[in-house]
């Protein structure tokens, strides 16, 4: 069983759907005989837990269980079809190893000709994962915007203002999460994780801050959490208006107003989404 990031030969069982959120046990199969003919038989290993391990790619496998219920392979009957999947362990994969490759980037400061809803990057079944990076200016007190999404009805921004960070996010104006003690001259990393409410179901975010470390370089436990909601009711992300990083482009949920009075590095790493993933 891998224990790292990488890419194997591995036999996943039916109905292998863990992730991080989760509390049962991911069943993970290994080869363990082929027949003449090519026909990989598979025994079972069973993981502790998912937030040990998590299957991130491969899906469920194609096999056939004696059964399915307890997902039980003796080796002998059950049959699976040898695919490449990638395992996971979030005690060793770092928040970029397990994003990957982002679905949008943008330098900063910097604008985007419409919102990141219209342009398609938020509308996945997972979520939408946002990344930021940026250092403060010896000014912490006036207002600033680091990202802003969207328009006044409908949006996603991230403000400084009065030493704290304000999240603003869907449709309410006033913000969801504030959280204090910004430091002048200082670098920061933003990752927050929002999946609207949908089809009845609860939405969900949830919001992660480092300072003098880059967050997309740690592991998910290792990486500070600093807010979370499990019963979000928000049913969308941004309206129709552009997308400004380090700057108001158009208008922005709450009226917020500002430039950005510290500094971003200037490259496309600045500002980073995930479409249709999770943490």
């Amino acid at each position: 069983l891998l224990a790292f990031a990488a890419v194997a030969d591995v036999c996943f069982a039916q109905s292998c759907d863990c992730d991080l959120g989760s509390n049962i046990n991911c069943p993970v199969v290994q080869e363990n005989t082929v027949d003449p003919d090519g026909t990989v038989r598979c025994i079972e290993v069973i993981v502790p837990t998912c937030e040990a391990y998590f299957c991130i790619s491969g899906g469920p496998s194609f096999c056939t269980v004696s059964d399915v219920l307890s997902l039980k392979f003796n080796g002998t009957a059950d049959i699976c079809t040898l695919q490449p999947a990638q395992l996971i362990s979030p005690s060793l994969s770092t928040i970029g190893e397990i994003l990957g490759t982002p679905s949008f980037r943008l330098a900063g400061p910097g604008t985007f000709i419409t919102s990141l809803t219209n342009a398609g990057f938020t509308s996945g079944a997972a979520g939408t994962v946002y990344y930021v990076k940026f250092t403060t200016g010896s000014d912490i007190t006036t207002s600033q915007i680091i990202f802003e999404d969207g328009g006044t009805a409908l949006g996603l921004n991230v403000q400084i203002l009065n030493g704290n960070f304000n999240f603003r996010m869907g449709a309410q104006s006033t913000p969801y999460e504030t959280i204090g003690g910004v430091q002048t001259n200082t670098f920061y990393s933003i990752l927050i994780h929002a999946r609207p409410s949908t089809g009845g179901n609860n939405g969900e975010y949830t919001i992660w801050i480092e300072n003098n470390t880059d967050i997309l370089d740690l592991t998910v436990p290792a990486a500070n959490q600093v807010a979370t909601d499990t019963s979000w009711g928000e049913t969308g992300l941004s309206g129709g208006n552009a997308f400004g990083l380090g700057r108001l482009n158009s208008n922005a949920l709450g009226g917020i107003t500002g430039n950005f009075l510290g500094t971003f590095t200037g490259t496309n790493t600045d500002f980073q989404l995930w479409s249709d993933a999770s943490i």
